[in-house]
């Protein structure tokens, strides 16, 4: 049995979903965390500067994201953060959604939202989420695509 619910699919969530992610993508400027916050990792909601941008890098978006999709209303035992490596290797953190058409990723390094097993054939892998009660920072488990439409 999954720890997440799975949202029924339909045309208002999948406009929720792309009303979303691409907000964030049309307001955000990736910004190191180093040159953001002067250190090397920190995780948290963005603010906008004086201009309305939001800066930061993949968790920051993934961050945002979350916070937009629970003020939309989406349940939040739907939604898991997933860490993972990209097509080059390096680490990354995308969004989660989880439906009963599959789980849609909201990914900084996307023009648009993509399923889950679309990121694992681009080349994404190494997926992790955090086990079912544990907050983001605690304890994470490895997960393969079969769990992941679970």
């Amino acid at each position: 049995m999954s720890a997440y619910r799975r949202l029924k699919f339909d045309q208002s969530l999948w406009s929720t979903l792309r009303d979303i992610h691409a907000g964030v993508r049309a307001v955000f400027l990736w910004t190191s965390d180093q040159d953001n916050h002067g250190m090397a990792e920190h995780w948290g909601r963005p603010v906008p500067d004086a201009h309305g941008y939001l800066r930061g890098d993949c968790d920051d978006f993934a961050i945002e994201c979350d916070h937009r999709a629970r003020e939309a209303g989406l349940a939040a035992d739907a939604i898991c953060y997933y860490r993972c490596t990209t097509e080059t290797g390096e680490g990354h953190l995308v969004l989660g959604v989880h439906t009963d058409a599959g789980v849609f990723m909201l990914d900084n390094r996307q023009r648009h939202i993509r399923l889950a097993d679309d990121l694992d054939r681009a080349g994404y892998g190494n997926w992790t989420r955090p086990q079912p009660g544990h907050a983001i920072h605690d304890l994470w488990q490895a997960v393969s695509f079969g769990l992941l439409s679970a």
